[in-house]
């Protein structure tokens, strides 16, 4: 019996770029704010080690995570892509 391998793709380079920009423009305004990492997470009722992932560019916030960081954080969706 042959065993059937399935084939894992591998986030593209510019999506690995792009989730690491967005991480760290997060972390900016985090500390900008004086905030901690739980800080933010109890905010949005988020694990900390979550919010450690998404900084670290690990995993691909939801669009509604994303504007609950924004709202935590007092910036604006628009200021917050525009940085």
């Amino acid at each position: 019996m042959s065993s059937i391998k399935k084939k894992v793709k591998k986030p593209s380079k510019s999506k690995d770029l792009w989730l690491k920009q967005l991480g760290l423009k997060i972390k900016e305004f985090r500390l900008e704010k004086g905030m901690s990492q739980a800080d933010l997470a109890y905010s949005i009722q988020m694990d900390a080690q979550n919010i450690s992932r998404i900084e670290r560019g690990l995993v691909s916030p939801s669009a509604y995570a994303i504007k609950q960081i924004c709202e935590s954080l007092q910036v604006s969706i628009g200021e917050f892509y525009m940085s």
